[in-house]
C-alpha cells in the first residue's frame, strides 16, 4: 500500500449522479479520524453559472465567491436534520470557518477558485481533522475543470443501478430532509432523470479513462454488500491507513431501497436509455423491444409539461445561467 505524502494531502472529491449513494460513501469517510467530508458546496456549479462575469475583476469574483460559500457555510448549519448531509458544522463551527477563510483570504492574493480551497481548509481544521474531502454530487459535470485548477485531486465516482437510482429520484421529496417537496417532484422526469444518469456516467467515465491515476470507481451495490473491502480499496487509492473505524454502514443509513416503485414504462424508459452504459458496468440490461420504443416515445410527449414544471425552478436558482446549467449537463 501506498501511502507518499503527496497521495495523503490530496484533496478528495465524491462524485456520481444523485441519488447513486454519494451520501452513505460520505459517511463512511467521515468515520475516518483523519479525513473531514464538506458537504455539497455546489461551489463549482456555482462558479460556472453565476460566479464569473466576463469584464469583472479578479478581486470582485473573489468577493463574490466569498460571500457565496460564506451563505452556503451558514446554509449548511442552520439545516436541522439527524441524518444525511454529511459532517455538517455547527453554527457556531460555520462561522468560525468564515472567519478563518476571510482572514486568509484577506493575507494574499487569490483567484477564484481559491476561494474553494481556503474554505474547505479551514472547515477541517475547525472540525479537528487533517485533510479534506467535498461531497457535491452534480460536480461531476465539472471534473475537468476540477481536475486543472486543483491538479494534485483525486476522484472517488460511485454509481448505481440506473433503475434503483431513478426510483430514489422520484421519490426524493420523501426524505425527511427534503427542504422543498414541492421542487423535488418537479425536478423528477423519467426520461430526463435517466438521460442525467447516463450523462453523468459517460462524462466521469471518460474523464476516469484519460486519468486512470486519479480516479477510483465504486458500484452503490458493492459498498453495501461488502462495507470493509470496499473502503479499504477506497482508503489504499487515497493513500490513508484504516483505523478500524470505517467498516460498517453508519446506524439509519437508508439502503433498502424500499422507498417506493417504478412503473413498467418508467423501467422501459431507464432501461432504453441507459442500457450500454448498464452493461459496461456490470447491470443486467434486457433487450430493448418494441414496448421499450413505445415508453420512450410517450416520455417524450410528456416532455413539454416537464419544460412548464422546471423552467421556473431553474431560472429561479440561476437566472440566465440557466443556460450553462444546462450545457454542462448536456455536452459531450
Amino acid at each position: 500500500m501506498r501511502h507518499d505524502s503527496a497521495q495523503q494531502s490530496a484533496p478528495i472529491f465524491i462524485m456520481g449522479a444523485p441519488r447513486s449513494g454519494t451520501t452513505l460513501l460520505v459517511d463512511l469517510l467521515n468515520m475516518h479520524e483523519q479525513i473531514f467530508v464538506y458537504d455539497e458546496t455546489k461551489f463549482f456549479d456555482f462558479y460556472a453559472t453565476q460566479g464569473v462575469v466576463r469584464g469583472e475583476s479578479g478581486a470582485t469574483q473573489v468577493a463574490k465567491l466569498h460571500d457565496y460559500m460564506a451563505r452556503r457555510v451558514r446554509f449548511t448549519a442552520s439545516k436541522q436534520v439527524e441524518h444525511g448531509f454529511g459532517a455538517t458544522l455547527d453554527v457556531s463551527k460555520a462561522e468560525a470557518v468564515i472567519q478563518c477563510a476571510d482572514e486568509r483570504l484577506r493575507r494574499r492574493d487569490c483567484v477564484a477558485t481559491d476561494v474553494f480551497r481556503v474554505y474547505m481548509e479551514c472547515a477541517a481544521s475547525i472540525a479537528g481533522k487533517q485533510r479534506w474531502a467535498e461531497k457535491t454530487p452534480q460536480h461531476v459535470f465539472y471534473v475537468e475543470q476540477i481536475g486543472t485548477v486543483l491538479p494534485d485531486a483525486l476522484f472517488l465516482h460511485i454509481t448505481r443501478d440506473p433503475r434503483s437510482f431513478l426510483r430514489s429520484y422520484k421519490y426524493a421529496w420523501r426524505i425527511k430532509y427534503s427542504l422543498n417537496t414541492d421542487v423535488a417532484k418537479r425536478l423528477y422526469h423519467p426520461l430526463i432523470t435517466s438521460l442525467l444518469w447516463r450523462r453523468a456516467v459517460a462524462r466521469m467515465l471518460n474523464y476516469m479513462e484519460r486519468f486512470p491515476d486519479r480516479c477510483l470507481g465504486i458500484r452503490y451495490e458493492d459498498l453495501v454488500d461488502n462495507p470493509p473491502r470496499e473502503m479499504a480499496r477506497v482508503l489504499e487509492f487515497i493513500g490513508e491507513r484504516s483505523d478500524g473505524a470505517v467498516m460498517s454502514l453508519p446506524k439509519g443509513s437508508n439502503t433498502s431501497g424500499k422507498d417506493g416503485g417504478l412503473s413498467t414504462s418508467e423501467t422501459r424508459i431507464c432501461e432504453f436509455v441507459c442500457g450500454k452504459a448498464m452493461e459496461n458496468l456490470g447491470y443486467a440490461a434486457p433487450h430493448r423491444g418494441v414496448g421499450h420504443w413505445m415508453a420512450v416515445f410517450t416520455g417524450i410527449l410528456s416532455l413539454p409539461w416537464y419544460a412548464v414544471r422546471i423552467i421556473p425552478v431553474l431560472w429561479d436558482r440561476y437566472g440566465w445561467g440557466v443556460v450553462r446549467y444546462v450545457w454542462a449537463r448536456a455536452r459531450g
